[in-house]
């Protein structure tokens, strides 16, 4: 799955500021006695900034726990010079939630530098210069436990990649 968060498209320009073969400038009184001409150049690139998350349809062992299983795949791409920010959210504050009894059961993510993070917070990490196709796994620890209510538990991680 590709999720761009933030994309402008490419736009360059072509200035001609003089051309000289006989047009007329300040100066020359309209006549053919010029020379040379300039031409600027420029471009202008937006800053791109996307991921790519390529899940692994894992499920976690409610009974067994989950000891650093890889969940997703990420990769990371941003131009801006000055770095960009990746970020992660929980929709059930760091735990996997039972559907009908409520029951929640909290884990931990790794990724990158940022080992056995809880996600009750959002947990940000800070690049400080551009990036092109950087791969990191994110991983999930969790304890294990039969006491626990039968059923599915679900929680919805998101990421998202900004300029600074």
């Amino acid at each position: 799955m590709k999720k761009i968060l933030s994309t402008t498209a490419l736009v360059g320009t072509l200035f001609v500021l003089a051309a000289g073969s006989g047009m007329a400038s300040p100066g020359n009184g309209g006549g053919n006695d010029d020379a040379s001409g300039d031409i600027r150049l420029t471009g202008t690139m937006p800053a791109i900034c996307e991921i790519d998350i390529d899940t692994k349809n894992t499920s976690l062992d409610m009974k067994d726990g989950a000891k650093k299983q890889v969940v997703a795949e990420i990769t990371e791409t941003c131009n801006d010079h000055e770095g960009y920010t990746i970020s992660f959210t929980s929709a059930n504050a760091g735990k996997v939630v039972h559907g009908d009894s409520g029951q929640g059961v909290a884990y931990t993510v790794s990724y990158d530098t940022s080992n056995n993070s809880s996600l009750a917070n959002a947990m940000v990490l800070t690049r400080a210069k551009e990036g092109y196709g950087v791969d990191h796994d994110l991983v999930v620890d969790m304890s294990g436990s039969s006491n626990r209510v039968a059923g599915t538990y679900r929680d919805t991680i998101t990421v998202e990649i900004a300029a600074k």
